[in-house]
């Protein structure tokens, strides 16, 4: 399914003089495609934390890409490689680029399709900008990691247990840490984070905490 997906994407892309029905009839094939892949691999749709971390790796993604020279894919290729030593990492990278990029050729169909007259000339340039989307998603569906690692000159590197990664931190690390936020509102998450152990995704976001009340039973 991913191959159609491909395929239709840069049919579209490379269109001289695409139509408002081309652009209909891609982007129905392209994200038919995808949505067939995702079921197909029981892969489950983004919850809103989920696209909240999304967001902060395509941030990464784009600050990384202004290291390098050349057009966008032979940055964005660099770039995901340079962040992607670790597979799970590459996977995370890619999931949030592809999840942004679907929404823009999602948002930019629907508003081809509601366009009626076109009394304002608008719409050769909505066809111009999705069929640009169509490119980068395609790419992005087609990336893969070995070539990322590549083209940045990276290396495989095996994923360290946070046991291990806890010794190189200095002398003090937890303390210091919770010094520094012992007066913000995320000191209790923070107590709690530290005597239950701590994990970078709730360092970062941050947690939420309600108050259960529950019988305590005292021994007879």
């Amino acid at each position: 399914m991913k191959h159609i997906a491909i395929e239709a994407a840069f049919a579209f892309a490379r269109l001289h003089s695409p139509t408002k029905d081309n652009a209909l009839e891609a982007t129905k094939t392209v994200l038919s495609a995808l949505e067939a892949e995702r079921q197909r691999r029981h892969a489950t749709l983004p919850k809103a934390s989920t696209v909240e971390d999304y967001r902060c790796k395509v941030i990464r993604v784009e600050e990384a890409m202004e290291e390098f020279d050349g057009g966008w894919a032979e940055k964005l290729t660099m770039a995901v490689g340079r962040l992607s030593g670790a597979k799970q990492s590459f996977t995370a990278y890619r999931s949030a680029l592809r999840h942004f990029a679907i929404e823009e050729v999602k948002t930019s169909a629907g508003a081809i399709q509601s366009v009626g007259r076109d009394l304002f000339g608008l719409l050769p340039q909505m066809l111009t900008r999705l069929q640009g989307e169509m490119r980068r998603l395609a790419h992005l569906v087609n990336l893969d990691r070995e070539s990322c690692l590549e083209r940045a000159g990276e290396t495989t590197r095996t994923p360290q247990p946070k046991s291990r990664m806890l010794k190189y931190l200095p002398d003090g690390w937890r303390e210091q840490f919770l010094d520094a936020v012992q007066f913000s509102d995320h000191a209790m998450p923070c107590a709690l984070l530290n005597a239950c152990g701590l994990r970078p995704v709730e360092l970062q976001s941050g947690v939420q905490l309600s108050l259960v009340s529950c019988p305590v039973n005292s021994p007879a």
